[in-house]
């Protein structure tokens, strides 16, 4: 997983030296990577405990390229699927296994922070199953809110399969939610039920990347589907906005938080997103591509209507110039769909802001993406609940958790977390 920053670059002091890489040199200030600095690299930091995935990234495309080697930080022991190993380290393994790994995570966000005028946050994407992304993330949102209390963390976790991925994800996703709850500023949860169910309603024309026919049906998904549709969701969310000058303003981790998660007791984001490359999609239908995630559901903060009910709601649309144009003089039609769809709240006067940006270097002609702060995110908060309680009681497989220190003050702060969560947005409607 990442560590990336919305950041403002650093100017340096006395004469520019001149970049040792041309490539790095012509694209430090592309409109592509908005968030390079001025050497050309990015500021990211490459986490794993297994080599694999960073060695694979490392060989070719943007990150191998972008990320210095300093930046990637890897172990070869694993955490064995355990948020107790993954969050505590093994006591027996010197650094820069166990907790050594953390200080290595410190030390190249310290350089990272420096090289910035104004350091405005952290995004963190990870896993919430296995014992890396959720038990090492738990103990970096810690390092990050204890030496930057001030400044944002975004959390994008993906939640397994409900059908189960490891036996310890039950345990791994409830202590996981309750760290994110507890340090972590807005969070925008993609559940891999969710992600593949969407991925399978994506509208690819002819032509498109994989040059074929599209595909339809959950069944013909891959992972690399899936892994696409996570990267531009949050892309399209994240990514600065462009202006009818084309002049790229400047992102902010804040205005997310303050749109989404003015209440800390309600952190948790559900975003839906929908590329279109075909000509002719209206606004419309790429609304509606949106709504029908959270209107379809069923979840225990169910209203008497049968919908989810959501404080608030971001929309982010990108086009060329004369589609954003169009999208403007509909907003408000298209401000009412979403309040039925998504059965906002009647005390937020504002619940649905609209962000736009004009971008004509985009190869699809329109591109969604809607988060909603919803309690459609209980339905998953209760599954997990469901299917770690019953083990707990059993006392199934606790003693791999205090073998690493993690006792049943643990599990018993966790439980309590989850259901806080569950019962604050139960009561969103009043």
């Amino acid at each position: 997983w990442h560590h990336g920053t919305a950041l403002k670059q650093k100017r340096p002091r006395g004469p520019v030296k001149k970049l040792e890489n041309p490539a790095l040199a012509s694209s430090a200030s592309s409109p592509h990577l908005p968030f390079a600095l001025l050497e050309g690299t990015l500021p990211c930091v490459m986490i794993d405990t297994e080599p694999k995935v960073v060695r694979k990234c490392s060989k070719s495309g943007v990150l191998a390229r972008r990320v210095p080697p300093e930046f990637r930080i890897v172990d070869r022991s694993g955490r064995g699927n355990n948020w107790a190993y993954g969050y505590r380290g093994s006591p027996q393994q010197p650094p820069p296994s166990g907790r050594g790994l953390v200080g290595s995570v410190q030390e190249c966000v310290r350089k990272l922070v420096e090289k910035c005028d104004r350091f405005t946050g952290s995004v963190l994407f990870h896993s919430i199953a296995g014992g890396t992304g959720s038990g090492l993330t738990s103990a970096i949102l810690e390092l990050l809110r204890e030496d930057y209390p001030l400044s944002y963390i975004l959390s994008a976790p993906v939640a397994p399969f409900s059908l189960g991925e490891t036996p310890l994800q039950h345990y791994n996703a409830l202590l996981a939610l309750s760290w994110l709850q507890r340090y972590a500023d807005a969070v925008v949860l993609f559940q891999n039920d969710r992600v593949m169910e969407q991925a399978s309603r994506s509208v690819i024309g002819p032509g498109s990347e994989r040059g074929g026919r599209p595909k339809h049906g959950m069944e013909m998904v891959s992972f690399e589907d899936m892994n696409r549709h996570i990267g531009r969701a949050l892309c399209n969310s994240l990514l600065p906005l462009w202006d009818s000058k084309q002049r790229p303003t400047q992102s902010d981790l804040g205005e997310l938080v303050r749109s989404l998660c003015a209440d800390p007791a309600l952190k948790f984001i559900t975003p839906a997103h929908a590329h279109f490359s075909k000509p002719g999609t209206t606004w419309d239908q790429a609304v509606a591509s949106v709504s029908q995630p959270c209107s379809g559901r069923r979840d225990s903060a169910d209203t008497q209507k049968g919908k989810p009910n959501t404080a608030s709601v971001v929309m982010v649309a990108r086009g060329s110039q004369s589609n954003i144009d169009s999208l403007i003089y509909s907003t408000s039609a298209i401000e009412r769909k979403l309040k039925r769809a998504y059965n906002t709240v009647d005390w937020n006067p504002f619940p649905v802001d609209f962000w736009l940006s004009r971008e004509p270097h985009l190869m699809e002609r329109k591109t969604v993406t809607a988060l909603a702060n919803s309690s459609s995110v209980t339905n998953y908060f209760s599954s997990v609940l469901q299917g770690a309680a019953p083990m707990y009681q059993e006392r199934a497989y606790l003693h791999w958790y205090e073998k690493y220190g993690c006792g049943t003050c643990f599990f018993e702060e966790g439980f309590a977390a989850v259901q806080n969560v569950i019962d604050s947005y139960s009561q969103l409607h009043v």
